[in-house]
C-alpha cells in the first residue's frame, strides 16, 4: 500500500505520518528567525543568542529651530548595550504595506544629561535632511518583519531609530570593543 492508499483509507494515518516533519519545521523555524511580538517596534538580533531584544522605547521632544529640526529624549544613555564587537543588524515587524524604509536610523549626541540628534537642518536655499541618518539596508525578515542593518559598522556611542511619521524613538547605545 502506497502513502497515498494510506491516506485515502486513513486520514489519522496521514497526520501520524506527517506530525514529526510538521514539529521539525516549526522548531528549526523557531531556531533560526525569532519573530518580533509587537509591530512596529524595533528589536535587537543578538545573534550569538539567537533572541530579539526589545529596544529603549521613548517618545522624543522634537523642536523646530530656525535652521532645524531635533529630537531629545531622556537620560544620556540607553539601558540597552551592545557590544561593539557583535554582529548590528535589527529587526521590525510591519502591518501589510507598511514601507520599512520609513524607519531612520540617528546618531544622538549626549548633553546635557540628555540625548539628541538633528533630523534636518536648513542652510539659505537648501534643506539638509537626516544630518544625523545612518544609511540602514532593509531585508526582508520572517513572515512579517524586515531585517534593518547599518551599512557601516557603527562606532561606540548612542543611536535610536525612529519612524518619518511618529515622535517614538528606539533607543540602544555601542559598547567599545572587548579587549
Amino acid at each position: 500500500m502506497n502513502i497515498r492508499n494510506l491516506v485515502s483509507a486513513c486520514p489519522f494515518a496521514a497526520v501520524a505520518l506527517l506530525w514529526p516533519a510538521c514539529i521539525h519545521a516549526q522548531n528549526t523555524k523557531d531556531a533560526t528567525a525569532p519573530e518580533p511580538e509587537i509591530l512596529s517596534t524595533v528589536y535587537y538580533l543578538d545573534a550569538a543568542k539567537n533572541a530579539l531584544t526589545t529596544l529603549e522605547r521613548q517618545t522624543a521632544k522634537v523642536s523646530a529651530g530656525t535652521f532645524h529640526v531635533s529630537a531629545e529624549v531622556k537620560s544620556e544613555r540607553s539601558p540597552v548595550r551592545i557590544d561593539g564587537d557583535s554582529v548590528q543588524d535589527f529587526v521590525v515587524s510591519l502591518p501589510a504595506g507598511v514601507d520599512p524604509s520609513k524607519f531612520e536610523l540617528f546618531l544622538m549626541e549626549v548633553k546635557k544629561g540628555k540625548r539628541r540628534t538633528v533630523m534636518a537642518s536648513a542652510k539659505l536655499f537648501s534643506v539638509q535632511v537626516g544630518k544625523n541618518s545612518i544609511a540602514i539596508a532593509a531585508k526582508r525578515y520572517g513572515n512579517a518583519a524586515y531585517k534593518l542593518s547599518p551599512v557601516q559598522k557603527l562606532p561606540p556611542g548612542e543611536y535610536c531609530f525612529s519612524p518619518s511619521d511618529s515622535n517614538d524613538t528606539f533607543c540602544f547605545g555601542i559598547d567599545g570593543k572587548k579587549k
